[in-house]
């Protein structure tokens, strides 16, 4: 019979893997979205601030906003990849490079949700280390509390 800690480790790391196991799907199912072209509307290093254990720290974002049309209706969106991971300035200026001089540029979107798209629908290998680390640490809790 699990404890009460042994049932909170088996909860945390069944949400812990659950997360994970939800990228994994999404982005397979992203795998069946429909390329469109689509024209760049601004292009710019997106900045957040906040509070973490460290004090205030600024968090930076590639951000993409882009007009796609589809059956004569527009949608505009600015959706850059399935998981917003926060990246250096540096490293965002960099992933923006593609972007900066161009007026059109191809995105997917969900032809179940027109108004669903996305710039870059694989998972780069950042996330692929956040889903190996973070499935893998829910997967030790909910091993740790049965044992």
């Amino acid at each position: 019979m699990l404890g009460h800690m042994g049932v909170l480790f088996f909860i945390i790391g069944l949400a812990a893997a659950g997360a994970s196991g939800y990228v994994l799907v999404s982005a397979l199912f992203m795998r069946q979205w429909v390329k469109v072209s689509a024209d760049v509307l601004m292009c710019e290093v997106a900045t957040k601030t906040r509070r973490d254990i460290w004090g205030m720290a600024t968090y930076y974002y590639p951000e993409v906003s882009y007009r796609y049309q589809l059956q004569g209706k527009r949608y505009t969106n600015s959706r850059y990849q399935l998981l917003p991971l926060a990246v250096s300035e540096v490293d965002a200026l960099e992933q923006l490079t593609d972007y900066r001089n161009l007026n059109q540029i191809e995105i997917y979107y969900n032809p179940r949700n027109k108004r669903s798209a996305v710039i870059k629908r694989d998972l780069d290998k950042p996330t692929h280390i956040y889903i190996a680390g973070f499935g893998g640490v829910g997967l030790i809790l909910m091993v740790l509390a049965v044992v």
